[in-house]
């Protein structure tokens, strides 16, 4: 006799798993629909320390220097009149970071001076705790957040470390090569990273910074660039005013070294030994499916005088090679690659534009604009306005104020002022405030209007801290405490 066959359970028919699975699913979804809004890229911001913009490709310079950035630009918005607000790493940073002017921060002092005198010992301004930084904005939105860093300006001492859950900052000292930083980076994105959030990277090179090391082979590659300039002697002076730390670089001393195209092809090669490690790092992003997914941006912290203005090194004046830098944007799958606008922009806009575009809430009080409606291309929508710039090392007097076309530059306990046509003389030759004064007026009136706004801007407590030993050398080994 045939066993009868028990009945099945209902409680776990095909059916009914299955619809309980989809149930399961919906459920997942609709809580991350609920806490992460749809379309939230990941975001890699690089910054180039001491990376002229007119020492690119891209932005007009002639010669064999950067083909991995001019390549990446066609896939980018490229702002063609990006300036930072500070001539020097650790205000500018701060600025990036907090989307706030230098003035309002308050991490502008130097060497133990502070703008309002001169501390017992060697002390440094730090980014206070009651700051609110892009990293902090985007981890308390959900990002996963990573720095790894190579200035010593960034060491966590200095306070740039809030909002990161990992900011490695072991390797923070000038020597360091962003391949090192390249491949720690690749290794947190490929294996570290926790994989169910978005990330927001930040990586800080040094590769262009001083003293220019590069390898022989890309110093040649750049070494008939047409845009290095005259081949002359420097004078006696122009020699004795060459930072000590510049000095250290392994072919001065040379009779090469007495030679004003010799700096600038070294400085040249920084930028075009920089480049060809970033094709790399791009090359392994592609490869991994994470470049198309996420947005790229690529910038400086400020630029590098190589004798224009009289001056080499950085941090001293408020003239265009300290202060142009580039910024070139990637969005995922690389929309709106290659458009160019005009409208002039600054380091403080990055904030408020990756917050908008990773769709996280903004602090109040940023005074940078979102680039997005640019990045959208409805440049209408983008209000049009002046940028400001200060903080030079030993200067707190000095303000600069200026559009694509016009700037002029202040020292408000001196009295003395530049006024330049940038469209005429980008290479801010000829004074033009005595023949131009109504132009020049005009801007220090907006100069002062947007100071008096500034001045009633809730600034941050300034705190500060001892400069370790170790700190010190690492900092003199930039010229920063010489």
């Amino acid at each position: 006799m045939a066993r009868r066959q028990a009945p099945s359970n209902p409680r776990f028919s095909a059916p009914l798993i299955l619809a309980i699975a989809l149930l399961l699913v919906a459920t997942c979804a609709g809580a991350l629909f609920f806490f992460w809004p749809r379309g939230r890229p990941s975001i890699l911001l690089l910054v180039v320390d001491t990376l002229r913009a007119d020492y690119l490709g891209v932005y007009g310079f002639q010669g064999d220097i950067s083909p991995t950035i001019d390549n990446f630009a066609n896939e980018s918005v490229l702002f063609k009149n990006n300036f930072s607000p500070a001539p020097w790493t650790k205000p500018a940073v701060a600025s990036l970071m907090t989307s706030l002017e230098p003035q309002v921060h308050g991490l502008t002092n130097h060497k133990g001076f502070f703008w309002g005198g001169k501390s017992e010992s060697l002390r440094q301004g730090i980014l206070p705790q009651e700051a609110r930084t892009l990293a902090e904005s985007l981890q308390a939105s959900g990002y996963t957040t990573a720095a790894f860093v190579a200035n010593p300006w960034l060491k966590k001492t200095f306070g740039f470390q809030q909002g990161f859950e990992l900011y490695d900052d072991s390797h923070a000292a000038n020597t360091t090569r962003g391949a090192r930083l390249f491949s720690d980076a690749l290794s947190w994105l490929e294996k570290d990273r926790p994989k169910d959030r978005p990330f927001f990277l930040y990586l800080h090179v040094m590769d262009v910074h001083g003293p220019y090391q590069a390898p022989a082979r890309y110093v040649r590659q750049v070494a008939g660039s047409p845009d290095l300039g005259e081949d002359r002697l420097l004078t006696p002076v122009e020699l004795r005013t060459i930072p000590a730390y510049l000095r250290r670089a392994p072919w001065f001393g040379t009779p090469r070294s007495g030679r004003l195209k010799t700096w600038r092809t070294a400085y040249a090669g920084g930028v075009r030994y920089f480049d060809a490690q970033l094709q790399e790092f791009l090359d392994r992003l592609r490869e991994s499916g994470i470049l198309e997914e996420i947005v790229f941006v690529l910038t400086s912290d400020h630029g590098e005088q190589l004798l224009e203005h009289g001056g080499w090194d950085h941090g001293d004046s408020l003239y265009e090679h300290e202060l142009r830098i580039p910024l070139l944007v990637r969005l995922p799958k690389a929309q709106s690659g290659g458009s160019r606008p005009d409208e002039v922009t600054s380091l403080l806009d990055i904030m408020p534009t990756l917050l908008e575009l990773a769709k996280a809430g903004s602090p109040p009080g940023l005074q940078g604009q979102s680039l997005v409606p640019i990045l959208e291309q409805d440049p209408a929508a983008f209000p049009s306005r002046n940028v400001i710039a200060t903080a030079t090392k030993r200067r707190p007097s000095l303000f600069s104020i200026q559009d694509a076309a016009l700037k002029l530059i202040v020292d408000g306990k001196t009295g003395k002022s530049e006024f330049y046509d940038l469209g005429a003389d980008p290479g801010e030759r000829s004074n033009l405030v005595l023949s131009k004064p109504d132009l020049a007026r005009e801007l220090r009136k907006r100069l002062e209007q947007h100071l008096a706004e500034s001045a009633r801007h809730p600034g941050l407590a300034k705190e500060s801290s001892a400069v370790s030993k170790e700190l010190e050398d690492n900092l003199k080994s930039l010229g920063y405490l010489e």
